[in-house]
């Protein structure tokens, strides 16, 4: 199996593939993950919340900037594979490391470990 090949690739749709391809991603808990864990209860449903938040604003912005390039193809996610990795892991790491299933504040507005290139465009 050949992980991280496509990390950099946006979702889509099968039906809207020319040739589907089924792909696997891995990466490294943030920050080596919390030093002791309490209670994991919260921290999938961080994660997943991570993802819809990208997919909600791949729509937000299809709407708004209708011809950008970004747009070209129907992508469901605004971010890759990668970044939205690195965005549920991170959130997981919050939610594990405060032995809680809420955040009580709120994720830096640009997280130091997403590519600058991402805060970009």
């Amino acid at each position: 199996m050949n992980y991280n090949r496509y990390e950099f690739s946006r979702a889509m749709k099968k039906a809207d593939c020319q040739k589907p391809i089924r792909i696997y991603s891995h990466i490294n808990p943030f920050m080596g993950g919390p030093v002791v864990i309490r209670n994991t209860n919260g921290a999938g449903d961080g994660a997943l919340a991570a993802l819809l938040h990208d997919m909600a604003a791949n729509r937000y912005h299809r709407v708004k900037i209708p011809n950008s390039p970004k747009h070209s193809t129907q992508y469901l996610s605004y971010s890759s594979l990668s970044q939205i990795c690195k965005y549920s892991n991170r959130v997981s790491f919050e939610i594990l490391s405060r032995n809680s299933p809420r955040l009580f504040r709120g994720l830096p507005e640009r997280e130091e470990s997403l590519d600058e290139a991402y805060w970009a465009q």
